[in-house]
């Protein structure tokens, strides 16, 4: 299952974070991270699971797979 950062990005702007408050809080660089989302880089998994708990969700959000639903889905907050 490949890492979909179009998931990342959407979490983050439904977050109302910019690159820069998600890096600070995930102790992730926001080069890193616009990397990550335009899928110029893979993240290693210990920078998925810093990313997941920065904002609220499972480091297995971000990842699709060809039975995924539509692309750039992402699973619905449990808190909304």
């Amino acid at each position: 299952m490949p890492f979909d950062g179009g998931r990342l990005r959407e979490v983050r702007l439904r977050n109302a974070l910019s690159l820069r408050d998600l890096g600070k809080k995930a102790g992730v660089s926001y080069d890193a991270i616009h990397a990550i989302e335009t899928g110029k880089q893979v993240p290693r998994p210990s920078t998925v699971r810093k990313l997941a708990h920065a904002l609220g969700r499972e480091p297995e959000d971000f990842f699709s797979s060809n039975s995924d639903r539509q692309p750039g889905a992402i699973p619905s907050d449990a808190s909304a």
